[in-house]
């Protein structure tokens, strides 16, 4: 059994039963008024920002406003798999395939899909599923670890799923908050583990933090946080045991993916992986990516919960820096850096991480300060307000509520335009809702694998040439100074798409999507 004593002044040291309501210390007692109406204003908020999500939840899944093509990757990726095609060859008679993506995710929608159920439903599914699940992982973490008060944990879980961006993410059917999930329970399971059945935590620990790597290899936060903490807190042996776990169970996990594709995924990422840059490139741009952490869209909601976990975390390193939360900020924070510094990688998902880490040394500071306590406190609250106030108004002013009615019918009128006639779509998502397999699995990737394979893009240009698409669909006019942009450093490429210029033209655009048909 793993006996090792933590240090002194730990995260990891027992810590007392907090009592209900927003003390553990006798600070602001129940009967004083000031934290009455503290305690009242927090009911309210939470109320009101769990409604405003559930209203923006409705319409966001009726409309599926926030499907895009990258939600057509992982449909497409888990409708190959349903259909016994784990990672398609980068070329083939079946088309072109290519993806940075790790298994777990779209291996979740795989199975609803060979349950019967629809593709953007069975995405959805597992979607709103990692919510749930990071949700009680994090009252988990909160409660148990961080030790914080059970009011205080229901508001800064909803405060964590109250923004936007984590919902737009959710909506979008993406992995990103099913990794960050299984790391928030990877952290709670190994810092519930300094009592009892030690080793049994820590094993469940590893297994989180490996199907969390097996959901997006980038999100090593989580380990990296539990390793340094334990390292700071002298727990060499649960450190050791936990790196062996967690790196044997990763290992296997490769070995089995590499083994079921056939040595497909790993030629894959060789193409795909740092998206057509090298790692001193990404490490570099992970510079002046730090400063697209906060401004997500038209909303500052993030730059103003980073500026507050900044000045929590920087309340806690006098006195906690060896503690899990301070830690988590940091290494978070520098991760989301890197990850940013790969080209193709869109801000808006990527924050759900640090948005996380932000909300839990938030928790801390809100534990060990009573004398800031109820400032914090209606800091939170403000925070909370308006994030609700931006679902509300996401849904008024992009008219959700009347894209649930008219979105869902003009993607029935583009599925009935491409009919069963093949198809070369830059939106993935499109085939895959016709019950067809995608041409093109990966826009994004295609661009990668055409610069470096050229009999690739010359074989698939004499299609082109040949008239055997009935349709083509882009999201972009090439015409359009944006548009060039986009072809030339996003997807496609832009030799291909020239081609297609010269075969094709405008017929009309559905959906938000352009179709071009064969020139006569």
């Amino acid at each position: 059994m793993i006996s090792d004593r933590p240090a002194a002044g730990s995260d990891i040291e027992a810590r007392p039963r907090p009592r209900v309501g927003f003390d553990r210390v006798r600070a602001f007692p129940w009967s004083n008024v000031e934290a009455r109406a503290l305690q009242a204003a927090t009911c309210v908020v939470v109320v009101a920002t769990v409604a405003a999500t559930l209203f923006h939840a409705w319409y966001a899944i009726a409309s599926g406003c926030y499907v895009n093509y990258v939600s057509g990757v992982w449909l497409a990726l888990a409708r190959d798999l349903s259909h016994g095609t784990f990672y398609r060859d980068l070329v083939s008679d079946a088309g072109y395939g290519g993806t940075r993506y790790f298994p777990l995710f779209f291996s979740l929608i795989a199975l609803l899909l060979r349950a019967g159920v629809a593709p953007l439903a069975a995405g959805q599914a597992v979607s709103v599923g990692s919510a749930v699940l990071l949700a009680i992982g994090l009252i988990f973490l909160l409660y148990r670890v961080v030790r914080v008060a059970p009011a205080m944990v229901a508001l800064l879980t909803t405060f964590a799923l109250a923004p936007y961006f984590l919902q737009q993410t959710v909506f979008a059917i993406r992995c990103d908050i099913l990794a960050v999930a299984l790391n928030v329970c990877g952290l709670a399971a190994v810092f519930r583990s300094h009592r009892e059945r030690v080793t049994a935590w820590l094993a469940v620990a590893a297994l989180f933090f490996t199907l969390a790597l097996a959901t997006k290899v980038t999100s090593v936060y989580g380990v990296a946080t539990a390793l340094i903490t334990l390292a700071l807190a002298r727990r060499w042996r649960q450190a050791t045991w936990l790196l062996l776990l967690t790196g044997t169970g990763f290992a296997v996990c490769l070995v089995s993916v590499d083994w079921l594709s056939s040595g497909r995924v790993f030629e894959s990422f060789r193409v795909c992986a740092l998206g057509g840059s090298t790692l001193a490139g990404t490490v570099r741009n992970a510079f002046s990516a730090s400063m697209r952490l906060a401004p997500v869209g038209g909303s500052r909601t993030l730059t103003a919960v980073l500026a507050t976990a900044t000045l929590a975390w920087g309340l806690q390193l006098r006195a906690g820096w060896r503690q899990m939360p301070t830690v988590l900020f940091a290494v978070t924070c520098a991760m989301t850096m890197l990850v940013l510094g790969s080209p193709g990688t869109v801000p808006v998902n990527q924050v759900a991480d640090v948005h996380v880490a932000s909300v839990v040394v938030i928790g801390a500071c809100l534990r060990d300060r009573a004398r800031i306590r109820t400032a914090a406190v209606a800091v939170v609250l403000a925070l909370m307000l308006v994030a609700a106030y931006q679902d509300v108004g996401r849904v008024t002013r992009q008219r959700l509520g009347v894209l649930a009615h008219t979105l869902p019918a003009e993607r029935r009128d583009l599925l009935a335009i491409i009919g069963s006639e093949p198809v070369l779509a830059e939106c993935p998502e499109f085939p895959v809702m016709a019950g067809r397999t995608p041409y093109v699995l990966d826009p994004f990737a295609l661009r990668l694998l055409l610069m470096q394979r050229p009999d690739a893009l010359a074989a698939l240009e004499r299609r082109v040439d040949a008239h055997a698409f009935a349709h083509v669909l882009l999201l972009e006019d090439p015409e359009s100074p944006r548009g060039r942009g986009w072809y030339e450093y996003e997807h496609l490429g832009w030799p291909l798409v020239a081609t297609i210029m010269r075969n094709y033209h405008h017929e009309t655009t559905v959906a938000g999507v352009r179709v071009y048909t064969p020139n006569p």
